[in-house]
């Protein structure tokens, strides 16, 4: 019993002391948070997914140029077992196809195709595609890929359903101002 009581009387003098500190504060003594509390962790968390958001929103851009890069390559190694088999260039990237010289044709992440026009003669019965032009525009411009890519500018195309497109313009639209910083990867073989 005695111990019972020791007990209950130190538990009385811990809590009466919490209690005489908190009204030598002028505080309220609560278990929870104050709204102000709870307004300024809201805003720092606020702060900081902003922020991180931000560094997300980049590195998205610079994959999809990435995939358009490496895209690019692909259909660049498809073209060169075309060139080996005929000697000539296709006047589509279709005739790369079916599994032939490509599994299936790449698209552009925004679903877009990419930009290829044959350079050659038209002359003929079938038209001589000596070269060709391929490129897709990128969405990060200023990249170190568009310092080395060809920035060739429009040529003659083999297919006359075709106009080519230039290398420096903005998004690669033939006719479009020169881009600055540039926003076109273009290749030639």
């Amino acid at each position: 019993m005695k111990i019972g009581i020791i007990k209950h009387k130190t538990w009385n003098m811990e809590h009466g002391r919490k209690n005489a500190l908190c009204s030598m504060l002028h505080e309220q003594c609560s278990r929870g948070f104050t709204l102000i509390e709870l307004i300024v962790v809201i805003a720092i968390i606020g702060i900081l997914s902003s922020v991180a958001m931000g560094f997300l929103g980049d590195s998205k851009v610079k994959a999809r140029d990435g995939k358009r890069l490496a895209d690019i390559k692909q259909i660049q190694l498809g073209l060169e077992l075309y060139h080996d088999v005929y000697r000539t260039y296709p006047i589509t990237l279709a005739e790369l196809l079916p599994g032939k010289f490509l599994p299936e044709l790449p698209l552009d992440p925004d679903k877009q195709d990419y930009i290829y026009v044959p350079i050659g003669s038209s002359a003929g019965i079938k038209p001589q595609c000596g070269s060709y032009h391929l490129g897709s525009y990128l969405e990060k411009a200023g990249s170190s890929y568009t310092q080395v890519d060809r920035d060739a500018n429009a040529r003659g195309s083999c297919d006359s359903t075709k106009t080519d497109f230039d290398g420096n313009a903005d998004k690669c639209i033939a006719g479009a101002a020169e881009k600055i910083p540039e926003n076109c990867y273009d290749v030639t073989p």
